[in-house]
């Protein structure tokens, strides 16, 4: 069961930074793209929707590319 919601977290990330990860973004664009994404509301799992604060978005980019877990 845990494995499952790990699962959903980690595809709540991904879903939400999916779009800031493109190698066609300059460092201003994605920097602008990623304030976007936490002026948004995000539907998380098993939560009402939710804001995601830009660092954090920051950091669950970052360990993207480094193929670490998204902490």
């Amino acid at each position: 069961m845990e494995t499952d919601h790990q699962e959903q977290v980690a595809l709540h990330r991904w879903a939400v930074i999916a779009e800031a990860t493109s190698d066609r973004l300059s460092p201003a664009e994605r920097g602008a793209l990623v304030r976007q994404i936490a002026a948004r509301a995000h539907a998380g799992p098993g939560r009402s929707d939710h804001r995601t604060h830009a660092q954090r978005s920051d950091r669950w980019i970052r360990a993207w590319r480094f193929g670490a877990s998204m902490p």
